[in-house]
């Protein structure tokens, strides 16, 4: 027997979940908006389990409701294209980085507005490498974390999570970058963050200074920016509200400081993807992480078609 054409590389890399997000799978010629699962779970140093993520993520949606109120639109209406997981070669991380980095390149050349859910945080560096092919020095990588991610190496691997924004700094300039939320540094972080080029509000700005403030240090770092992609790693959310997570770190921001962040960022600038991670459902089974994380994901969504259909009236 011959072997199946396929109709694009990446779906070389892809295979269909037993659920796809919400429920109902949205033909790609329908709409511009996908979703694909990333259980890459590789390099967890304290709860491993992220590669159940998407499982759960796609769970959890089965039962929230579609219509945003900060968006004003149904994203049942809209419909998202469940595109499946990457095909991860657990215990092997450059071929597991190289298979996210094909999908991303192949959705992300082709316009899809993407949310790629992990997984761990380490997915974002593939997904840098296929940004800068495709944008190169026009794109901009807005981190949600609770930590910097920007030790050299990790207990002598340099291909960590707990190394992310550093590798993602070698191939997207740190000009280029900024970190939202964080509040859990080494000394050599804090040091290194102060020589970089990286900008950066911590939780405790947030808290203490207010969403406006954080909101204008963000626009001012994204308006030179052509394209943006934001990252979300689901510990920069306080414990209290998503305890299951790799590395939990107190002293977090709310869903709603997260919540309008996103919204505010999506409305003003042109955001072409998003990924979330850092999600251990196995910790705690279905709670609240899960249902948060993809509360995320489903407003995400919304923001993104919503500044994409302003875009084409527009042009009408």
């Amino acid at each position: 027997m011959g072997c199946a054409l396929v109709s694009n590389v990446s779906e070389l890399y892809l295979q269909k979940p037993p659920l796809t997000f919400l429920g109902v799978q949205t033909s790609r010629d329908k709409t511009p908006l996908s979703f694909v699962g990333v259980p890459l779970d590789v390099t967890s140093s304290f709860r491993p389990g992220s590669r159940f993520a998407p499982y759960y993520v796609r769970l959890a949606s089965l039962s929230l409701e579609t219509y945003s109120l900060r968006a004003g639109i149904d994203l049942d209406e809209v419909g998202v294209h469940d595109e499946g997981d990457v095909v991860i070669a657990h215990g092997d991380v450059n071929s597991s980085l190289r298979a996210i980095e094909v999908v991303a390149e192949d959705l992300l050349r082709s316009g899809r507005l993407t949310v790629f859910a992990g997984g761990e945080h380490l997915l974002l560096y593939a997904i840098a490498k296929a940004l800068m092919k495709i944008y190169g020095g026009k794109i901009c990588v807005v981190i949600f974390d609770a930590h910097a991610d920007y030790r050299s190496e990790y207990l002598g691997v340099k291909l960590s999570h707990a190394c992310t924004v550093r590798r993602v700094c070698e191939v997207i300039p740190q000009s280029n970058v900024m970190l939202v939320g964080i509040r859990a540094l080494s000394s050599s972080e804090v040091k290194d963050l102060k020589k970089s080029q990286i900008r950066y509000v911590t939780s405790i700005d947030i808290v203490k200074y207010g969403l406006r403030e954080a909101y204008r240090r963000i626009k001012n770092f994204i308006e030179d920016c052509q394209y943006v992609h934001v990252s979300v790693d689901m510990d920069v959310l306080d414990p209290a509200y998503a305890p299951a997570v790799s590395t939990p770190e107190p002293e977090g921001i709310t869903p709603t400081h997260l919540l309008d962040l996103l919204d505010m960022i999506m409305m003003s600038s042109n955001v072409v993807g998003l990924d979330t991670s850092e999600y251990v459902p196995l910790i705690n089974g279905l709670d609240v992480t899960g249902f948060m994380n993809a509360k995320i994901i489903i407003e995400s969504l919304t923001y993104m078609y919503r500044r994409k259909k302003q875009g084409d009236s527009k042009h009408l």
